[in-house]
């Protein structure tokens, strides 16, 4: 099943070099570090840009490795490190680049409140025997991960060198063959008695890009023993998808930072736990969710705030931004920057929508709703190829079918959709006014559908509410007068799309669930696995009973 997109994308060399260069004036002139953890994002994202080009432009990607790693060695230890961060970044003015360069968003940065010290602090009470540690990074992540861990090791006084490597294949079973000059840089550090730490988030739902990373260390020679992982997270390695993961990956100890602590007094709601409270302890009404996939939340003590992690700087400010017009309109509550990519706003009193509100009044917010974001968060980049090999991939797993192109999809009007047009992400106040949650940030995630035509939340929003033809006529109307968009020939294929992807989403949820939210997750992916095959029949593809049952 596909539903990850590619967030790749070209930037002007020239606007990344000026915005790591203001980053880093910022923090030779801040010693409590808080400025220096977006210099070294900006950095380490260009250090990986520099070194997939290859030999290339294998100095300049050292170049910016050296900046890098004084600003690790800055995040950990601010008042040692200021000369070293201004002498390196001094050297980006020498960097022959090409005009346009491809970076890709750290999902762990963006999404999941990866704080990258945390990883130099798990360094620094690990029993290390070795007084050597070659410390290997898994791109794209674990370039500046891989500079904290070696920075944290330079303060035990362990001689520690770093590089980064990226895990081809499929994303269940990645694959890794050192290059000559890594595999030259393992065997001289073995022959040395070094340890290795292999850096990066996760694992994912497979666990294969460690085990790939650290496979081939093992071919190179090393013993599993002197083999650590170093993840964001323990998995259950039952669970993990790979061939014999969890034999594999008991080779090797794996070691993670603890869990970040909450505001006093603050409530946890992350990983759907904020369904007690939205729904009561009653678990029989709870919406289905990708509780591995939510994003870090907490309520403040006193029931007043909610607070997010939207991602570091810079990667929060789309989002922010959105978050502030959705606001500016009387959408949603208006959102307040905090520190460490946090984003705080009101805790809505109200109850969330269900199918059963759906009056004439609610049908003419979801359009007003929908035709705001035409014009507010416009996309002209957009395109549907990646929506496209989803839905064919994505049928052909479902029920064994060839779509062949049969569902043209095609970007007519670009925007950055909602992508949670789900009843229960809208809150009733107790007025009776409708306010949109989690309407900013989902739509230009990492999940598909990304930028895409203004059809996807009209589609999501008939089907999310089960609209019936005349509530479906109601709702169109609305939002062509409103817009001027003649979205009809459109939509049946939008719909199509769009039940295909979350019947994807929902398959993979429920790979790593609970019993309990598996239940939850089987029956909403059944509704929807119902609705595309009614669909597709409509279109005129035949399709039998569907070969993915329970993935």
């Amino acid at each position: 099943m596909l539903v990850y997109r590619d967030t790749a994308r070209m930037e002007s060399a020239a606007h990344l070099v000026r915005a790591l260069l203001r980053a880093v004036k910022l923090t030779v002139v801040d010693v409590s570090g808080a400025s220096g953890v977006e210099a070294l994002l900006r950095a380490s994202a260009l250090e990986c840009t520099l070194t997939d080009l290859g030999d290339a432009y294998a100095p300049e990607a050292r170049r910016v490795g050296v900046l890098v790693e004084a600003l690790a060695t800055h995040a950990l230890a601010p008042r040692d490190a200021a000369r070293s961060v201004a002498v390196a970044a001094d050297q980006l003015a020498t960097l022959t680049l090409p005009p346009c360069l491809r970076v890709t968003t750290p999902e762990g940065y963006a999404f999941y409140a990866l704080e990258p010290r945390d990883y130099g602090r798990t360094v620094a009470g690990l029993e290390l025997p070795e007084a050597e540690l070659g410390v290997i990074g898994i791109r794209s992540i674990g370039t500046s991960l891989s500079a904290i861990v070696q920075a944290a090791l330079r303060q035990r006084e362990r001689t520690a060198e770093r590089i980064s490597v990226r895990p081809t294949g499929h994303p269940w079973a990645r694959e890794l063959s050192f290059s000559r000059a890594e595999q030259a840089w393992v065997r001289e550090r073995h022959a040395r008695g070094a340890g290795f730490l292999v850096v990066d988030e996760g694992p994912g739902l497979s666990g294969s890009t460690f085990l790939a990373v650290a496979e081939a260390l093992e071919r190179a020679g090393v013993a599993p023993s002197r083999i650590r992982l170093l993840c964001s997270h323990q998995p259950s390695v039952e669970n993990l998808t790979a061939p014999d993961a969890a034999l594999r990956w008991r080779r090797y100890a794996s070691f993670v930072p603890p869990p970040a602590p909450a505001a006093d007094g603050s409530e946890d709601l992350s990983a759907g736990a904020w369904r007690r409270l939205v729904f009561g302890s009653g678990s029989s009404r709870w919406p289905a969710c990708w509780t591995q996939l939510e994003r870090i939340k907490r309520r403040s003590a006193d029931g007043c705030w909610l607070d997010k992690f939207e991602g570091f700087s810079p990667y929060h400010q789309p989002a922010l931004a959105r978050a502030q017009r959705l606001a500016a309109a009387g959408f949603a509550p208006a959102p307040i920057e905090l520190a460490n990519g946090f984003v705080r706003s009101r805790w809505l009193v109200g109850r969330p929508g269900t199918q059963a509100d759906l009056e004439p009044g609610v049908l003419e917010r979801l359009a007003e709703y929908c035709a705001f974001r035409v014009g507010a968060f416009a996309a002209p980049n957009a395109a549907a190829s990646a929506l496209r090999e989803m839905l064919e991939v994505n049928v052909r797993e479902c029920f064994g079918v060839e779509l062949q192109g049969r569902v043209p999809l095609e970007v007519h009007t670009p925007m950055v959709p909602d992508a949670r047009m789900q009843p229960h992400k809208w809150s009733r106040s107790p007025t009776g006014a409708w306010r949109k949650l989690d309407g900013h940030g989902d739509g230009d995630g990492h999940l598909l559908p990304g930028p895409t035509d203004v059809c996807w939340d009209v589609a999501g929003a008939i089907i999310e509410w089960g609209m019936n033809e005349a509530q479906q006529h109601a709702f169109l109307r609305s939002f062509e007068r409103r817009t001027g968009e003649h979205v009809a020939p459109r939509l049946p294929s939008y719909s199509i799309a769009y039940s295909a992807l979350r019947v994807g989403a929902l398959s993979l949820a429920r790979l790593g669930a609970n019993p309990e939210e598996a239940a939850r997750l089987e029956r909403e992916r059944a509704r929807h696995v119902g609705a595309l095959a009614r669909m597709l029949e409509q279109q005129g593809v035949r399709v039998a009973q569907p070969v993915l049952q329970a993935t």
